[in-house]
């Protein structure tokens, strides 16, 4: 119970702390294979583009320091492009359904389209993912 209690708390600050930049988010979970065995050091995002239907590099969501908060509780600090500057969010890391992968609920700047993600590591880059994100 007191995680869950924590977990609102940070939620609620993050939520603070965007809307006073000016900017408008919309969260969304994403799975991250290899994330704990590959060394994933972020996510592009990918938008399609209204005139040619491909899918476009949009944004760059970049992964930073790992933490614990409490015994057995672990955080992600991440970071994406704002008109501002970059915008500095956490999220705590969940074990994923397969091994090696992590859970994360994400922020990212809300403006209307269809998007889909891959993910990155020093030794180059994921396929798209097969899921897509519509706003």
């Amino acid at each position: 119970m007191q995680r869950r209690g924590l977990r609102l708390a940070l939620a609620a600050l993050v939520a603070l702390a965007v809307s006073a930049a000016g900017c408008e988010v919309r969260g969304f979970r994403i799975q991250v294979p290899g994330f704990e065995t590959h060394g994933v050091l972020g996510i592009w995002v990918w938008r399609e583009s209204p005139t040619t239907g491909e899918y476009e590099r949009y944004a760059q969501i970049e992964f930073g320091e790992r933490y614990e908060l409490y015994e057995g509780s672990e955080f992600l600090w991440y970071s994406f492009p704002a008109a501002e500057g970059p915008m500095f969010l956490q999220t705590a890391i969940e074990t994923g359904a397969e091994p090696g992968a992590v859970n994360l609920n994400l922020a990212f700047l809300q403006v209307p389209g269809s998007f889909k993600v891959s993910s990155y590591n020093a030794s180059g880059e994921s396929p798209l993912s097969a899921g897509t994100l519509t706003y």
